[in-house]
């Protein structure tokens, strides 16, 4: 992580969004005609699998009843970068934040900023496993 306090303030987090944002975290995409599954695990908690359509938006949940994280996300592919756009849906949550996910050198570089305002940024490195 570079700068994810950062981030984190100037986005207005809540306490939970600061908890889940410093977990470990793994992730995989795989293409499948025009959608993607993909799959998140955030620290020991178990996989969260969901799918997509890239420039089309989804909901994305830690579960479906009384869910502590809802995002409504819309993610599309552009010059080589996956863009991920995220918004909360729950109440005293983030502004909505962008994230441009790229491979550099064999690493997935993943930078995080509040829509529009690139002003704090934080940075990720994810390695391939």
């Amino acid at each position: 992580f570079e700068n994810v306090d950062a981030l984190l303030n100037h986005s207005g987090s809540s306490e939970m969004e600061k908890a889940m944002s410093k977990m470990t975290c793994k992730m995989g995409f795989k293409r499948d005609g025009d959608k993607i599954k993909a799959w998140l695990a955030l620290g020991d908690n178990p996989n969260f699998d969901y799918e997509f359509q890239l420039g089309k938006e989804f909901d994305f949940k830690d579960k479906p009843e009384n869910p502590s994280m809802f995002v409504k996300v819309v993610m599309d592919l552009k010059d080589d970068t996956l863009i991920d756009i995220s918004r909360s849906q729950l109440e005293n949550t983030s502004k909505p934040i962008e994230t441009h996910m790229k491979v550099e050198g064999g690493v997935l570089v993943s930078t995080s900023f509040v829509e529009g305002d690139p002003s704090v940024k934080c940075v990720r490195y994810y390695n391939k496993c």
